[in-house]
């Protein structure tokens, strides 16, 4: 059946949808063996970490104390890579307790445009997203002492884009 026997018009929408299957079909390939990336196959690094507002890395910080999350994404290749994100939402940050519980999410509340978005990565290229939380959780109430776990994430489909977990402890 062709496209003229649907009676599609080429209109956003349909642009759109069709970018991004063709996206999908090209995100795992390596540009020099044409071969497809299995997961095991990281292409890219994640990291996080936690930082006072002097800029030191800690694991441990007062009631109310802001926390800078530092993600770091590296292309571990030697060749430019592109990933397409599904909205203008580059990254993420959450905070969860000891029970595995999300209690704060960066996003959370926030509206993000829905198109197709390209992050352009040079080989070996590292970008770096900085976020301050002020330790209220979604609800913005201040979140008691204790331990929390702290992760983020790139917000495309490709190995290597979840960053480690950071235990840390509100005293």
């Amino acid at each position: 059946m062709s496209i003229d026997a649907l009676n599609l018009k080429p209109d956003g929408w349909f642009l759109a949808l069709l970018l991004s299957g063709l996206v999908a079909l090209t995100m795992g390939c390596n540009d020099d063996s044409n071969s497809v990336v299995t997961p095991s196959e990281a292409l890219f690094s994640t990291t996080l970490i936690l930082l006072d507002a002097s800029g030191q890395q800690k694991d441990a910080f007062r009631p109310g104390e802001e926390i800078t999350f530092h993600l770091k994404v590296t292309n571990l290749t030697s060749n430019p890579q592109t990933l397409m994100l599904p909205s203008s939402q580059i990254f993420d940050c959450f905070v969860m307790d000891p029970a595995g519980v999300e209690i704060w999410r960066w996003s959370h509340g926030q509206g993000f445009a829905t198109v197709l978005t390209p992050l352009e990565f040079a080989p070996r290229q590292t970008r770096d997203y900085m976020e301050i939380w002020d330790q209220t959780d979604n609800s913005g109430k201040p979140v008691d002492p204790g331990t929390y776990d702290a992760s983020g994430l790139i917000r495309a489909n490709a190995p290597g884009l979840t960053s480690n977990t950071v235990r840390f402890e509100n005293l």
